[in-house]
């Protein structure tokens, strides 16, 4: 007891006596604080990120994402859309489109995106403005990825409405949605 109580002494004696210093000496890091770290990515970025998301639905044989906003974390719909749709429509070829909740709009998302989103918003049912992205886009039949369908990490069943998926069925028989939890995931891990 002695002696662990001496040792404790010393170590609080040591901790007191030593002042919190860097470890790495980095040119710069006094200047790397929130207010001068960019607010979001340049559209070069998400354009490369968009190459790379249909790279891996090619492989993965998606006709299309379907990535829905999580309550939990956005992080799926950010990494696509640097905004905060409450759904993005993704199709392999085409114009993706970006759901809003009206009221919700960004309306800076389609100027920074260049048009290259469409942008749909909608009070309720934005599962009719899912309907019209698919049709619009050409994606009628074949196989879609829907994020946060299940498998997830903090909701191994998934968060999609029960609802905006029957009806997704109802209206499209001929594709058959599958979970892209995985898939986004990896996507945003990798290089």
């Amino acid at each position: 007891a002695i002696s662990a109580g001496t040792m404790l002494n010393g170590c609080a004696s040591m901790a007191a006596s030593s002042s919190p210093r860097n470890s790495i000496n980095i040119p710069g890091m006094e200047e790397l604080v929130p207010e001068n770290m960019p607010k979001g990515f340049s559209i070069s970025e998400l354009q490369r990120r968009w190459r790379k998301a249909r790279e891996w639905m090619r492989r993965a044989g998606f006709d299309a994402l379907l990535v829905p906003a999580r309550s939990e974390g956005n992080a799926d719909v950010k990494w696509l859309t640097e905004s905060g749709p409450d759904w993005v429509v993704f199709p392999q070829q085409g114009k993706p489109t970006a759901i809003y909740r009206v009221g919700d709009e960004d309306d800076s998302f389609q100027a920074f995106t260049g048009g290259e989103f469409h942008v749909m918003s909608s009070l309720l049912n934005r599962s009719d403005l899912i309907i019209d992205s698919l049709r619009q886009a050409g994606v009628t039949t074949g196989r879609v990825g829907v994020g946060n369908m299940s498998g997830t990490l903090r909701k191994d069943e998934g968060g999609v409405s029960y609802t905006s998926l029957a009806k997704l069925i109802r209206e499209f028989p001929g594709i058959k949605f599958e979970s892209a939890a995985d898939l986004l995931m990896r996507i945003k891990l990798s290089r």
